[in-house]
């Protein structure tokens, strides 16, 4: 299954990128809100883990029926990890740009 591959591919590609985004962002904001970006993405990798998990557990029965159902579920696996990296993404914004208002 090709989606299953390029799914784990895309949260291991978003989470590294995401990963770099809060170095960065720790070495410009304040010794206090880079604690909050440590927990920031201590909180986002936990959650993307286990969707990952969720990922490695799917139904493999056989059948049409199965077939639609696997597909749904990766697709609302996938929609709630871009929701994920999304709204860190927009916390880590807000971080940044609160400690750049100082």
């Amino acid at each position: 299954m090709a989606s299953i591959k390029s799914l784990k591919k895309d949260i291991d590609f978003a989470l590294a990128e995401f990963s770099g985004d809060c170095f960065i962002a720790q070495a410009v904001v304040a010794a206090e809100d880079g604690e909050q970006v440590e927990n920031l993405f201590e909180e986002t990798y936990n959650k993307a883990i286990e969707i990952y998990r969720q990922i490695k557990s799917y139904d493999k029965s056989k059948g049409k029926e199965a077939a639609k159902a696997r597909q749904s579920y990766f697709l609302s696996l996938r929609g709630e990890f871009n929701k994920l990296i999304e709204e860190s993404s927009n916390k880590l914004v807000e971080l940044i740009e609160k400690n750049s208002k100082k």
